[in-house]
């Protein structure tokens, strides 16, 4: 049977959520390939992974999983995982450090809060499966020469081997720290000129077309469920609206309650999202702004998440 670890671990390959029901949820987010000036290294692309607490009502997720890789019932999943809940609190009750493989360490603070650092051997973004760690040599190798050279076929051959380590090592030090290879993500011939004056790029805007404007009359819900948070406040924010016109509405709700748990759900991936009234049904938008194409970038985010959004003019 599958640890409760090792399925968290393939879940988070390919979610940014996932929620151990009655622990916490780990949330992640991508990071970019970055290069370490301090150690010479080039660190691929990853996956910054965060434990949150207060995320701990079970959405079914992880359940669902453990299910399938362990072919178990529903209610059976649900009991081991409880019992592998159970241990791991126990562990972090005693005083214990908790390690779970690929995921990271848990510990107890002074104030008995929970505290979690992610594992940095592992990479959980799948993109960069296969990517390792680059280390450049900045330092010029030193070249000890005879004192005396018996003859100049000798000579020739300290010379010749001199001529090939001194321009790589001048280019290990020069490509990485002078040069944008890393940002662009391509190296050009032009990189291997010192000489190479760099001119910042000119860029033009292309205007893409958004859904039409659709009036809502019945009550909507967003495809993925959203997470109960514990005493989530029904709050509506008609005063953040009052000077936009146009809204990326992710939901429609009957109930403020459903429209307050899909504001928080929102909020957690990154949207500056709010919840307003309008025809009787309380909507929740992931962002405003005063014209259409103003909420190009947030309608691109929302379709990567798979967020079905459409614009209302207000």
């Amino acid at each position: 049977m599958k640890s409760l670890s090792q399925v968290i671990t393939k879940a988070l390959y390919t979610n940014d959520c996932v929620i151990v029901p009655d622990f916490g949820g780990f949330i992640t987010q991508k990071k970019s390939a970055f290069f370490d000036s301090h150690n010479q290294t080039l660190l691929p692309p990853s996956k910054q992974l965060t434990f949150n607490v207060q995320l701990h009502q079970n959405d079914g997720l992880l359940v669902n999983l453990f299910a399938m890789e362990n072919h178990l019932a529903y209610e059976q999943s649900m009991s081991e995982i409880d019992l592998s809940v159970k241990h791991w609190k126990a562990t972090l009750q005693n005083g214990e450090k908790l390690q779970l493989a690929q995921i990271g360490d848990f510990w107890c603070d002074a104030e008995g809060n929970i505290q979690f650092q992610q594992d940095r051997n592992v990479n959980l973004l799948l993109s960069a499966y296969g990517l390792e760690s680059l280390h450049f040599v900045a330092t010029v190798p030193e070249i000890v020469l005879p004192a005396k050279v018996k003859n100049k076929q000798h000579f020739w051959r300290y010379a010749a081997a001199a001529t090939l380590l001194l321009p790589l090592a001048f280019y290990s030090f020069w490509i990485p720290t002078k040069t944008d290879v890393f940002e662009a993500g391509m190296i050009s011939y032009k990189d291997f000129n010192p000489l190479h004056e760099t001119h910042p790029g000119s860029y033009s805007g292309n205007k893409i077309a958004l859904k039409p404007l659709v009036e809502v009359s019945e009550e909507t819900y967003f495809q993925d469920r959203v997470e109960e948070i514990p005493n989530a406040p029904i709050s509506q924010d008609n005063n953040d609206f009052s000077m936009a016109t146009f809204h990326c509405i992710a939901g429609c709700f009957a109930d403020p309650s459903n429209a307050n748990r899909l504001k928080a759900k929102l909020q957690i991936l990154g949207f500056s999202a709010s919840v307003f009234e309008d025809g009787g049904l309380y909507k929740v938008s992931a962002g405003s702004g005063f014209s259409e194409d103003a909420l190009t970038s947030i309608s691109r985010e929302a379709s990567a998440k798979n967020i079905e959004v459409w614009i209302l003019k207000k």
